[in-house]
């Protein structure tokens, strides 16, 4: 049957045939009492022909003829529609079994099937099969795992196609039986969705006082006839167009009209007050504007023309609300507490003529209450991207008053937790929206998307920079305005278009969150790093006002170490290429504001260590000799160059200066080696589980690079004391890990090392640095090595280098910090190390070699 549309692997599993036969019998049971219930009405009316006489008699009577005949029609409807069943549900349930048995097959075979029928070979299959040694017994075993998969692929599809025409079948003969169905009468039917009911329950809440539970009824009933599927909220997450009728919006658009601000909140506010089923009508209440706004929803006209959501369908009255941005000073200075960068009016809304005071209590009030009714809408409802990035830059526009204090300094007729309020349900709203975000932060969105004059340091820094401890939520809107990005990011599926869209867009909103951070200027209102680095009266920096912040910061940052430090074709992020390339000064900047929080420079300093061990074990891998191989080494010595900058960075912030090098070495030194103390086996060589460029993941992969498999990192606590820290150039004994990581990749006998080291003139060489497991020598873990007091890392090291050497390998650009780049060939004169105030304050305004990109 041509047009019959094919149902997915997981709608053919879970038809739930056992209720659809039940619906069967329940339709021919109900059109036999039916029957008997019209014949004996009909008869009591025909036998009143004794005493209903004349016209009104046989009007009755007429009457009685035409309801048992129409009456006879929904009888035949049913028992149609119940043979219909009856007769279908066989087919249906022997094609259900083929696909559900062919699904088991699939699946125990270790295959990956996808929803439209497809079977393709999974990562543990293409492991194993290249695990052979024999190459041509490797491709063999491929062939015929594809073949089989193409095989149960073509299986599959038919199995679906079956199912949908057995399941068509069916519901053809329901939908006919149907079809004949006389119209219902004007009964207690639900409302209509449509712009007069809209209008006409809008204008009902719009009066003072208690809203009638009539009127809450009939609204429930609306949103009962508007709510979205799961499909369909799914399809709104991912971005895809969703079809509804072009009613749904009419509707919504009249009420929000008619029920103006104050109304919409009200009603809110009552629904919510009423336990957990009022709730869920006030999360109805808050989806039906989210899907007013998004672009993405197409609202269907019955001639077909189309309606598109978006934020200009939202009522003028609710635009300006959101979208005005009050400035009462417009002459305020950029240096005078209250500046406000991003307003853009004078003047507040005043809708109903109260006078500017008045009107300026009623906009804070109307955007507070308005918001979090918002706020309380579901999920899956996405906002559309204008009405979430107008929301943020109110958000970042309400944040500097908060931050400033701006409304005690002016005298504004608000309150400070009004304010607070409002910011934080802007950003819970508009965070939503991952579109919206990442032209937020990239800055590069059409005036459609950002509205006029944006400016990416006004809006998104006061959000950095407002205290969000005191946050009321369970969950920070600003932490759901960042969370998306390394799980987006490491959720890319080559084979899965969606995922791969998504993980652009989080390297995108990644690229561009990391440069605007980073920004700098001589003019400190354009200067973001400066102004994160010195917030409030009390000059805090970012990771003493929201430590969270810091820390996810640092989540999104371990991500793109590689790009970062310097080299972004190695992990293919395209968005850290060319003119996007993070630079030397930036990546300082970067570290040192990672480095404000003490949790998150731990964690930056395990994330560095981690990326340079697998970029070491890559190099190992490839061999001697290869082409961009030395491109590891350099990568390492940036990311040790900008750690360590970083770090002394932001101690130079603080004030602090160590004079006695050998005082910093010796506590760089025991910093180095607590960690690989704590690491344990995760480092030292022992990545086999570890893709390069994606540290801190554990990969089911074992012995994919030669290595055991790790199954995860264990609890590492490295203090990073806010107190004396500085560094230097070289860290002794901080390359041992990098060797060793080498040496495992490139199948370094241990045997060899051991015995380089015997045969050194140091007392060291009978220090065992290997054991034997399983009739196999094999290298003493790391964290046993450092634990241990008789085995000089020096020696091991030097032992480590000669053995590598031999075999071709050029470990010198691991073992130190170059003052070279490998990008063609030029040499840098200045490292950027940081090492004094004058140099960490030309960092700050970006005056420094190289420092900013863009």
């Amino acid at each position: 049957m041509s047009g019959v549309p094919i149902p997915t692997v997981s709608q053919v599993r879970d038809w739930d045939l056992d209720a659809l036969a039940r619906q069967g019998s329940y339709w021919a049971q109900q059109a036999a009492r039916f029957k008997i219930e019209l014949d004996a009405a009909y008869n009591a009316v025909g036998n009143s022909v004794d005493y209903l006489v004349g016209k009104f008699g046989n009007g009755a009577r007429d009457k009685g003829l035409i309801v048992r005949d129409q009456g006879y029609k929904g009888v035949g409807a049913l028992e149609t529609a119940g043979e219909a069943i009856a007769i279908g549900i066989e087919p249906v349930r022997f094609a259900k079994t083929t696909v559900t048995s062919l699904l088991a097959t699939i699946t125990a075979g270790g295959y990956q099937w996808g929803e439209d029928g497809s079977v393709t070979l999974s990562l543990s299959q293409l492991a194993n099969a290249m695990s052979d040694t024999d190459r041509d017994a490797a491709v063999i075993k491929l062939a015929a795992l594809q073949r089989q998969a193409d095989q149960y692929s073509t299986s599959m599809k038919a199995a679906l196609a079956a199912a949908g025409v057995a399941a068509q079948s069916v519901a053809d003969g329901i939908n006919a039986a149907m079809a004949d169905l006389p119209s219902g009468g004007e009964g207690s039917q639900n409302p209509a969705v449509d712009a007069t009911t809209g209008e006409r329950l809008g204008e009902k809440v719009s009066q003072p006082g208690q809203i009638p539970p009539e009127v809450l009824t009939q609204i429930d009933q609306v949103f009962d006839q508007t709510s979205l599927t799961d499909a369909e909220k799914a399809a709104l997450a991912a971005g895809d167009t969703v079809v509804v009728p072009a009613s749904t919006l009419e509707f919504t658009q009249k009420f929000l009209e008619s029920a103006g601000p104050d109304g919409f909140a009200r009603l809110s506010e009552q629904l919510s007050a009423q336990g957990p089923e009022g709730q869920a009508k006030a999360q109805a209440l808050a989806n039906s504007v989210m899907l007013l706004s998004n672009e993405n929803v197409k609202g269907v006209k019955a001639d077909g023309k189309q309606v598109a959501g978006g934020y200009e369908q939202l009522p003028q009255e609710y635009r300006d609300m959101i979208s005005s941005r009050v400035i009462e000073h417009p002459g305020a200075r950029p240096d005078s507490p209250g500046y406000l960068p991003d307003g853009n009016t004078n003047t507040y809304p005043d809708p109903d003529g109260l006078g500017q005071y008045r009107a300026g209590a009623q906009h804070y009030e109307n955007l507070a209450r308005f918001t979090g009714a918002l706020s309380l809408a579901d999920d899956s409802y996405i906002p559309g991207t204008k009405l979430s990035t107008e929301l943020y830059r109110q958000g970042g526009f309400l944040a500097t008053m908060v931050n400033d204090n701006a409304h005690q300094e002016w005298g504004l007729p608000v309150d400070g937790a009004t304010l607070q309020h409002s910011v934080e349900n802007t950003v819970d709203i508009a965070a939503r929206s991952k579109d919206a975000t990442t032209v937020l932060f990239t800055g590069e969105g059409t005036p459609e998307q950002l509205g006029a004059d944006y400016d990416r340091v006004s809006t998104v820094v006061p959000l950095l920079e407002y205290d969000w401890s005191d946050d009321s939520t369970q969950r920070s809107p600003v932490d759901r305005m960042l969370e998306w990005i390394p799980a987006d990011g490491d959720a890319r599926n080559p084979s899965d278009p969606v995922s791969v869209a998504n993980a652009d867009r989080a390297d995108l909103a990644a690229r561009g969150f990391i440069d605007l951070v980073t920004t700098t200027s001589e003019n400190t209102q354009d200067n973001a790093f400066a102004q994160l680095m010195n917030i409030g009266e009390d000059g805090r920096s970012l990771g003493q006002v929201n430590p969270e912040l810091a820390q996810r910061l640092e989540g999104i940052t371990a991500r793109y170490l590689n790009d970062i430090g310097g080299i972004p074709a190695l992990d293919g992020h395209p968005e850290f290429t060319g003119d996007a390339k993070v630079g030397k000064g930036d990546a300082t900047r970067l570290f040192a504001l990672i480095a404000t929080d003490p949790t998150a420079a731990e964690q930056l300093v395990r994330d560095v260590a981690l990326q340079q061990d697998a970029n070491a074990y890559s190099y190992g891998a490839q061999g001697p000799g290869q082409l961009g191989s030395n491109l590891y080494g350099e990568i390492n010595g940036n990311l040790q160059r900008y750690l360590e900058s970083g770090i002394q960075a932001e101690a130079l912030h603080r004030g602090i200066v160590l004079d006695n090098q050998d005082a910093i070495d010796a506590y760089n030194k025991a910093l180095r080696d607590n960690f690989i103390k704590d690491a344990g086996s995760t480092l030292g060589g022992l990545p086999g589980g570890w893709f390069p460029g994606a540290v801190g993941f554990a990969v089911d992969a074992p012995g994919l690079y030669g290595g055991p498999q790790v199954t995860g990192l264990p609890d590492m606590n490295i203090e990073l004391p806010n107190a004396e820290l500085s560094v230097s150039k070289t860290i002794p004994g901080s390359n041992l890990s990098q060797l060793l990581s080498i040496a495992h990749a490139a199948g370094i006998p241990p045997e060899a090392v051991q015995q380089e080291l015997a045969s050194s003139s140091r007392s060291s060489g009978s220090v065992p640095v290997t054991r034997v497991e399983n009739g196999q020598t094999v290298f003493l873990p790391l964290n046993e090595i450092a634990a241990n007091p008789n085995i000089p890392i020096a020696d091991y090291e030097q032992a480590l280098t000669k053995v590598l050497t031999k075999e071709g390998y050029d470990v010198s650009q691991f073992t130190t910090i170059r003052d070279t780049t490998y990008s063609g060939g030029t040499a840098d004169k200045k490292p950027m190390i940081i090492e004094d105030q004058g140099q960490w304050a030309g960092l700050q305004t970006g005056n420094d070699e190289k420092g900013s990109t863009r």
